[in-house]
């Protein structure tokens, strides 16, 4: 094969669990490897108020920045756990996961985008998690799906996850 993929940014999307620290790890070892630069992303989910009252939605607003301002902390936490070999930048987006990493992949120009393959929400998303399976017919760059990791490797992900 005459083609040699060139990794320079690699997108990571994260949201704490073992599984996306496990994308992580994957991801360093690319970027490592490659000379690559990593793009931490944690999307904070829109919470969507009942439409009845204002006090539900300043509720909801409240609960979004509480829930952004915890993410911003922990993915800050995060970026300075990972070895300096690699520059790490962490970002901390609002939306839908599936809309946002895609979208945010494009415009960092990034040459793949990581993710866990968690997902068992539907019978439909047994094979491919409906996160991943949505982020993928929006992906406009090479998508690495990472399976989600065994109890025995759950536990070193863990202790990674403790520094």
């Amino acid at each position: 094969m005459g083609v040699k993929p060139s990794y320079k940014k690699i997108v990571v999307g994260i949201d704490f669990s073992d599984a996306s620290l496990l994308a992580l790890a994957h991801a360093m070892a690319l970027a490592e490897k490659c000379d690559a630069r990593v793009e931490l992303v944690h999307v904070v989910e829109d919470t969507k108020p009942p439409p009845w009252s204002s006090e539900s939605l300043a509720l909801a607003q409240r609960l979004r920045k509480h829930d952004t301002a915890e993410a911003k902390a922990a993915i800050s936490a995060l970026v300075r756990r990972q070895p300096a070999k690699v520059a790490v930048r962490g970002h901390v987006l609002a939306g839908a996961a599936y809309i946002q990493l895609p979208s945010f992949a494009k415009r960092a120009k990034a040459d793949l985008l990581v993710l866990a393959n968690t997902g068992r929400t539907r019978p439909v998303d047994v094979a491919v998690g409906s996160t991943a399976q949505r982020t993928l017919s929006r992906c406009a760059v090479p998508l690495m799906l990472v399976p989600a990791p065994r109890p025995d490797r759950a536990r070193k992900a863990r202790a990674a996850k403790r520094g």
